[in-house]
Formats: structure tokens, C-alpha cells, sequence
């Protein structure tokens, strides 16, 4: 047996995409029970990637189809709560999740898995100002960074349906902003702007409840971060200082050591690691460039050239194949995607999309 995306020639002459959770036997591509629901309902080539944007003035979330040429058409949009911010997708692709900032909750949805529209499962709530959501690896743990109180809540995730269940609050520090989740999920870390610094936080992984394991410095108005794929290293934006903060991760105990900074353009602020490759991206809202940095063995960046964006870009979403990125632009209502160069990390502009206050935007792939 066999575990793998295939593509299933159909007699009638249409393609069948297969999820990444079917097995196949050898003997005529027989489908065995664990294959992802719905595979069988279509027999046309659907994408294998969707783009989802929130879009901050309208209050509502677009879904894109994400072509081979890595270029989006809008298929349908949602609405959330008010002032919608970060968007998370659920490991298994299922789920996807969205903070509001003004209404204070979380809105929930679940990923139709061949049309990859969109339901509404409900809300949650949260303390004050959620502007940034992260899920851990597992799946079964979700964070949410509140602005306004500046805390973290919790939940546990049901598995079946996705529905968030609150888990208590922690305290981060004045002007807790953004969310990196490590990818073991053993460890968090919310970079507090009024503060300049980081707060670090242990998963217990019975629980999902977070325990504080102290701070470390970051620049002027620390805002977001990630983490590369390996789990060794850490980025943190610095919005006013116009850097990138540099970190190691210590495997065993989550703590961060700083290991200096890079200058960035004006106003970073979202940070992408590429899932395989060994680049980083930030996003300078001053310039409206995307700032290009080629990543050592020692986890230290390089400036390796900048690309335009639009007006009040904001995030740079890698695909997970890491072949295309896409930049949402608040102020420009527009989502700009583009072509990544996985040996020499050189993007190029590739189309563009409108999408009204496009504030963030997070990508399932099938």
C-alpha cells in the first residue's frame, strides 16, 4: 500500500484528484475506507490549493482557487465578526479560523474539501482586541494573542468538528501583537510591542494550557514572528526599529537566544520563513516592499533584494510547496501573487486580485 497524492485517469476522460490522505492499492487503484471525504463527488480537475484573505473593511473572508501557475480566481466569500485580522488553517486543512479584532471572538469555519468554500460553524469568544491566531502542530491546541489585554487565550480543539472550547488566558506584555507556535508544538512565543520584547511560553501536551518561561529582548515595536522549518531559528518584525530580530531555539527547553538583528524597510510587519528553503521574507509596510534575506547554517540573514508591493501591504503567505508567495495590501485592497525562486529566493510578480482591506492570508492545500 501506498500513501500519496494521485491523480486517478477516469474512462470518461476527466481527472480525479485524490487527498493527501488516500491510500491506494496496487491492484487496479482500488480506493480503500481511509480516503478524505467527497473524493469521489467530482470528476474534474479541482485545484489543490485556496487562498483565503480577510478582508478588514467589509468584514467578510474571500476564498481563491490557486491555479498550477500559482495565480488566484475568487470563488466565493463569508462573512466573520468585525475587523477580521489573522487567519489560521487547521493542520488536516478541515478548519480554518479567524480573530476579530472589534467584536472580540473568534469566528470558525469549516473547508469544504473539494470546493474549498467556506461553512460557518460558529464563534468563540475572546478576551479583548484577538488580532493574531496560531494552532500547534497536533492539531488539538489553539492560541489567540488579544491586543487589547494583552494575553493569550486558549482551546481545545474538537477533532470532528473543529469547534473551539475556551482553556483559560495567560498573560504576555503590553502590546502582545503577533504569534509563533514552534513546529514540534512544544513552544510559543508572542513579541509585545510597547515592550520590545518576547514572552515564551511552554505547551503542556495533555492539556494545551501554557506555561510561562520567561522574556527575551526584540527591538522597537516588536510585532510579528515565525519560525523556520527546522524549529532552530526564530524571526521577530520590529515595526519602528525597521529590523528583523534573529534568534536561536533551544530543542530542549524552548528558550530563545537572541542573535542580533538585520535591517529591514520601515514598518515590518508580517515575516515568512520559506517552508523549503532556506530564505526569510518581510514585509515593510513603510516602503511597501517585500525584503528578501537568504538564511545561513548559523540561522543569520542576508538582504538579498526587494520587490514592490502595494499600498499598506501587510503578509507574505508562502505556499506550502514554497513555489508562490502572496502579499495581501490593506490600503490597496488588492492580494499580488508571485513566482519564488526555491534556489536563489528572487520573487517575481505574478498577477493580482482584488479584495477590499485584504489584511492577511493563509493557504489549505489538498
Amino acid at each position: 500500500m501506498v500513501r500519496r497524492k494521485i491523480r486517478l485517469l477516469l474512462l470518461a476522460g476527466s481527472l480525479l484528484t485524490l487527498g493527501t490522505n488516500c491510500r491506494v492499492s496496487s491492484d487496479c487503484l482500488a480506493l480503500d475506507s481511509f480516503c478524505s471525504t467527497a473524493l469521489l463527488a467530482v470528476a474534474y480537475n479541482r485545484p489543490s490549493a485556496f487562498a483565503y484573505v480577510s478582508n478588514s473593511t467589509v468584514n467578510t473572508v474571500s476564498t481563491y482557487a490557486i491555479n498550477d501557475s500559482g495565480q488566484l480566481s475568487a470563488i466565493g466569500t463569508i462573512s466573520t465578526g468585525s475587523s477580521p485580522r489573522q487567519i489560521a488553517i487547521h493542520p488536516t486543512n478541515r478548519f480554518a479560523y479567524v480573530a476579530n479584532l472589534n467584536s472580540n471572538n473568534v469566528s470558525a469555519y469549516a473547508i469544504d474539501q473539494v470546493s474549498g468554500l467556506l461553512t460557518a460553524t460558529g464563534t468563540v469568544a475572546a478576551a479583548t482586541g484577538p488580532r493574531s491566531i496560531g494552532i500547534e502542530s497536533t492539531g488539538r491546541f489553539a492560541y489567540v494573542v488579544n491586543s487589547g489585554s494583552n494575553d493569550v487565550s486558549m482551546y481545545t480543539i474538537d477533532k470532528s468538528t473543529g469547534a473551539l472550547s475556551p482553556n483559560g488566558t495567560m498573560p504576555a506584555a503590553s502590546g502582545a501583537w503577533g504569534i509563533a507556535i514552534d513546529p514540534s508544538g512544544r513552544f510559543v512565543y508572542v513579541p509585545n510591542g510597547n515592550v520590545a520584547n518576547v514572552t515564551m511560553f511552554s505547551i503542556d501536551q495533555n492539556t494545551g494550557v501554557l506555561t510561562s518561561i520567561g522574556t527575551v529582548a526584540a527591538g522597537t515595536q516588536a510585532g510579528y514572528a515565525d519560525i523556520d522549518a527546522s524549529g532552530r531559528f526564530a524571526f521577530v518584525g520590529n515595526s519602528t526599529a525597521a529590523t528583523v530580530s534573529q534568534y536561536s531555539i533551544n530543542n530542549s527547553t524552548g528558550l530563545l537566544t537572541a542573535n542580533g538583528s538585520v535591517v529591514s524597510g520601515a514598518s515590518v510587519q508580517g515575516i515568512s520563513a520559506a517552508p523549503k528553503s532556506n530564505f526569510v521574507y518581510a514585509v515593510s509596510q513603510g516602503t511597501n516592499t517585500i525584503w528578501a534575506f537568504s538564511m545561513d547554517q548559523s540561522g543569520l540573514l542576508s538582504p538579498i533584494g526587494t520587490t514592490p508591493a502595494e499600498a499598506g501591504a501587510v503578509r507574505f503567505a508562502i505556499h506550502p510547496l514554497g513555489n508562490f508567495a502572496y502579499v495581501s495590501n490593506q490600503t490597496a485592497g488588492s492580494v499580488i501573487s508571485y513566482r519564488l525562486n526555491p534556489s536563489s529566493g528572487a520573487i517575481t510578480t505574478n498577477d493580482s486580485v482584488t479584495s477590499p482591506g485584504a489584511f492577511w492570508v493563509a493557504i489549505a492545500y489538498f
